[in-house]
Formats: C-alpha cells, sequence, structure tokens
C-alpha cells in the first residue's frame, strides 16, 4: 500500500464515522420535532436511513415551515443531501483509483446501475473526504446547537450562531448520458 492509499483508508474511516455521528443527530431532531412521543417517534424512524430522516425534515419544512433564523439548518440540511451521494456510492458501489495516477479515485454505480438510469461517477480522494468530514462536523454542530436551545419556543432558536457555513465539499460527479429509450411499435387493433 503506497502512502495515498493509506491517507485514503484514514480519511475513509474518518467519514465513515463522523457520517455516523451526524445521523445520530438528525435522529434526534427528528424525534424532538415530529410531534411524536419519544417512543413513538423511535419505532416510527428507528430503521430509517439518512436520506429517510433528510426527506421527512424537509417534509416536516413544508408543513411547518422554519423560521428565517434557522435557515442554517435548511442549508445543512442540502449539503448533507450532496455528501449522502457520495457517502452512497462510497459504501454501496466501493471506489478505484484512476486508471490516471493524477487523478483521484472513482466511485460508480457503473457496474450494478439499471440501464434505465443513469450512470454515475465520482471522484473521491483524502482530501475530498476531509472537506466532507469537516462539513459534516458544521452540519453536527448545527443541529447539536439547536437541540441544546430546546427549552427555548422553536421560533426564538438560533442555530449555528457564528459557524461558518462556507462548504468545502463541492459535489463531483460525472452523470454519464442515460442510454437512448428503446422505441417499440404498437399497433392499434
Amino acid at each position: 500500500m503506497n502512502a495515498a492509499d493509506a491517507e485514503y483508508w484514514r480519511a475513509l474511516g474518518k467519514f465513515v464515522e463522523i457520517f455516523a455521528m451526524t445521523e445520530a443527530a438528525l435522529f434526534t431532531y427528528v424525534e424532538e420535532e415530529s410531534g411524536m412521543t419519544r417512543v413513538t417517534a423511535r419505532l416510527v424512524a428507528a430503521s430509517w436511513r439518512t436520506g429517510n430522516m433528510l426527506q421527512f425534515i424537509t417534509e416536516l419544512w413544508k408543513a411547518e415551515p422554519l423560521p428565517a433564523s434557522q435557515d442554517a439548518l435548511r442549508k445543512s440540511v442540502d449539503q448533507l443531501k450532496h455528501i449522502l451521494k457520495l457517502r452512497n456510492s462510497i459504501i454501496h458501489y466501493r471506489s478505484r483509483p484512476d486508471f490516471d495516477p493524477e487523478l483521484p479515485r472513482i466511485s460508480s454505480n457503473v457496474g450494478r446501475h439499471v440501464p434505465t438510469k443513469q450512470t454515475m461517477e465520482y471522484r473521491v480522494s483524502a482530501a475530498i473526504l476531509d472537506d466532507c468530514v469537516s462539513d459534516r462536523l458544521t452540519i453536527w454542530s448545527c443541529f447539536t446547537s439547536y437541540r441544546m436551545q430546546r427549552t427555548a419556543p422553536r421560533a426564538e432558536r438560533e442555530p449555528a450562531q457564528g459557524l461558518d457555513l462556507t462548504w468545502r465539499y463541492k459535489l463531483l460527479v460525472n452523470p454519464r448520458p442515460k442510454p437512448p429509450r428503446q422505441k417499440t411499435s404498437r399497433r392499434k387493433t
């Protein structure tokens, strides 16, 4: 194993651990903001993945809009959605070195994609994973600071005061075009 590979594997371990920490903060937010009892929320959401929680939170905010002072939560959810795409690709499809050793690794659904859906390739490196970790620590801090103010009315909470929401991770994806649809002729009889 060369030094670049060792650095990548170190960054990947940190990436996975911090992702779990961020997911726990999301779960706590869902549990507390859903309007359900703690037991009911755990029964309903305990098996949800991050994507399910993000979808629930987005729908919750449509039903009960966030005050402007909590826009940091919305920005955090949007950024986490980008990171989730990369995470899902790495975890479910793995990554491999590019044929050009100067380029970052590639994680792609090429080997398992459904022909009617788009093939996606993500660039990934230790530096990219470190950027994701930095962003997720900010996201975790945002949701945690919101939770720590839970005794205040929802409209008065101001999460992420002083947090820099300038995201380091930029989604590096190379979508391949969808294959052309086969036209079938149907005769009317």
